[in-house]
């Protein structure tokens, strides 16, 4: 069994994820978003590529609970119910609903992983969960981090190097990627001081400068629920 990082979701190609395990990570702040929301009872997530695949989906819908919830660079789109903050996700707000989203990096990710055998949501929050479900599948494992506009997220390869971290204990001879093995170092050296890391990071940044430094707070809060979403037939919901 082999384990691989993806460090963009540009670098996402059909090939590299075929009939694989994918694990898409976008923790700032799309996946971690979708893991809050169907913890707090969402019925399932619908990702869509861009905010009019979005509409156009939320206007042809049957579904009768339905919400709109997606950002563009970061800010919530004024036409629709909910942006992307994971803490705008509350039990009150999305409890048995269907959420169609749209976010810059985060649902293009997860879409681009179609031909995967299958695909898992995940974030901090959830994070030994679904490391656990990944291993359970038997196939190559790729953890695709979606990046930020074709480049690198530091909170998005710290999550792939623990991911490669906690891997590597349940299955010692899982063979590992170049690239996973060095961002497996680099969590080992800034684990101990991340969320001062991620604060300085592009991201985080950005973040700190939309009045949204909670959401990086609640972001990297580790195994904060043991679930694990799945995508498959164009929905996101939790495994059975």
């Amino acid at each position: 069994m082999k384990l691989e990082v993806i460090t963009t979701l540009q670098d996402v190609t059909e090939d590299k994820v075929r009939e694989k395990t994918a694990v898409v990570f976008d923790v700032l702040r799309c996946t971690t978003s979708i893991v809050t929301a169907l913890a707090n009872g969402c019925r399932k997530i619908i990702p869509a590529a861009s905010k009019h695949e979005a509409i156009e989906l939320y206007n042809n819908s049957a579904e009768v609970d339905k919400l709109l919830a997606g950002e563009v660079n970061g800010v919530k789109l004024p036409e629709f119910h909910l942006g992307n903050s994971p803490l705008e996700f509350t039990a009150r707000q999305v409890k048995n609903k269907t959420i169609i989203m749209s976010t810059t990096n985060g649902t293009l990710a997860i879409k681009k992983c179609k031909t995967a055998h299958a695909v898992l949501i995940g974030s901090f929050l959830n994070i030994s969960s679904v490391c656990r479900q990944a291993l359970a599948a038997g196939r190559d494992i790729a953890v695709i981090c979606a990046g930020t506009k074709g480049r690198i997220a530091l909170e998005d390869i710290l999550v792939a190097g623990m991911v490669v971290a906690i891997i590597r204990k349940l299955q010692p001879d899982i063979h590992t990627e170049d690239p996973g093995l060095t961002l497996y170092h680099l969590y080992q050296y800034l684990k101990g001081n991340m969320k001062q890391a991620v604060y300085t990071s592009r991201s985080g940044l950005k973040l700190h400068d939309l009045g949204l430094r909670r959401d990086i707070d609640y972001s990297l809060q580790k195994n904060r629920y043991a679930i694990t979403p799945v995508f498959r037939e164009n929905a996101i919901r939790l495994v059975n």
